[in-house]
């Protein structure tokens, strides 16, 4: 489950109500990627849609809302960061500000549809209207029937574009935003639990990543405790590397350079990959290579491999150093996936969506 919908359904246990409020779209240059969640109370607050003046602004407007009983339930607000905010930033963003009451019966279902929609990839859909209503988790077949033309095509584009999280769109002259729930973060598996190890595992834990952490030694990895990491004792990686999803990302840091080799080998077969990664020095790489080729194994299929890993120009040994390069250096290269797809613009794929506004 993402972990805006968790802090959501702990806002409201410990809150009356509370307003979700969504970058639902951006154009120029913003500080946070569409999708991003802010959630408030009258007296708290969890998530970022970029900080700054931008923030400031729509906490006002949420806790205005929040003290008015009178207030919409559900709108969008254009934000010139320039003109409106004073954010030098000079893009412009659209927010979507949603009221949920804890003492709505609909909640409860929904919470429901929430647990079971990120197994099957479910979409939550919701109408901006100023009376509002509870969103719904929807599955593809449902909704893409009822569309048509301008706004099927650009639905379509949304779903099939892995990169892009919320799209705003107009049918039927209701105006509807629509986000994907299951989570993208990539899969990384993470093979070693060692000091450099557990210090990379510190640093991936808070960050956009799936960490699959992987070591027979389970009592390296027993005493860290990190909510988001998934801990694997297992003392054959070969199984795991052939479990893993198409697409995964792999660092390989174990204590014993055979193993090493062992895994990179099976990951190498694989070629499905996006991303390897193997702790060592130059000369390491060099030995590997040939090892490698004379396995049958072609240039261009080793160039995929990264070593030494982290960014370059930080050579230190200490392992806190080496994890902030690595995290750094992934961090990168999936900016790299993001740029690959469109800017999700104010006019998504075409499919225009005023709503309620406020201005």
């Amino acid at each position: 489950m993402k972990p805006w919908i968790e802090a959501w359904q702990q806002c409201l246990k410990q809150e009356q109500a509370c307003i979700l409020v969504t970058q639902a779209a951006a154009r120029g240059s913003v500080p946070q990627h569409c999708g991003a969640k802010l959630i408030v109370t009258r007296t708290s607050q969890w998530g970022t849609i970029g900080g700054g003046q931008l923030e400031f602004h729509a906490l006002q407007q949420a806790r205005d809302a929040l003290a008015d009983p009178q207030a919409q339930v559900s709108w969008t607000e254009n934000c010139n960061l320039g003109a409106r905010v004073g954010q030098c930033c000079g893009g412009e963003v659209r927010l979507v500000y949603q009221k949920m009451d804890r003492t709505d019966p609909a909640l409860d279902q929904l919470w429901f549809c929430l647990t079971e929609a990120e197994s099957h990839q479910g979409l939550l859909l919701s109408l901006l209207e100023p009376r509002g209503r509870v969103p719904q988790v929807i599955e593809k077949p449902a909704l893409i029937a009822g569309l048509s033309g301008e706004t099927f095509t650009g639905v379509s584009q949304f779903l099939q574009n892995p990169h892009r999280q919320v799209l705003l769109f107009t049918e039927q002259g209701q105006h509807w935003m629509l986000e994907k729930l299951a989570n993208d973060a990539p899969n990384l598996l993470l093979f070693g639990a060692g000091h450099v190890g557990q210090a990379v595992a510190r640093a991936l834990a808070p960050l956009a990543f799936k960490v699959n952490w992987v070591d027979s030694r389970f009592d390296e990895m027993v005493g860290a405790d990190f909510k988001d990491i998934r801990f694997v004792q297992s003392g054959d990686p070969l199984y795991e590397v052939n479990q893993a999803p198409a697409g995964a990302w792999y660092l390989v840091m174990t204590h014993d350079h055979a193993q090493d080799f062992d895994i990179v080998q099976a990951i190498l077969k694989r070629s499905d990959f996006y991303h390897l990664g193997m702790i060592g020095s130059e000369t390491k790489r060099r030995r590997f290579h040939r090892r490698l080729l004379a396995r049958g194994f072609t240039t261009e299929q080793l160039s995929r491999m990264q070593c030494p890993i982290g960014i370059s120009g930080i050579h230190s040994k200490q392992p806190e150093a080496i994890a902030v390069s690595v995290a750094a250096d992934l961090l990168r290269r999936r900016e790299r996936q993001w740029l690959n797809c469109s800017e999700n613009l104010l006019r998504s794929d075409g499919v225009a969506c005023r709503g309620a506004q406020r201005t």
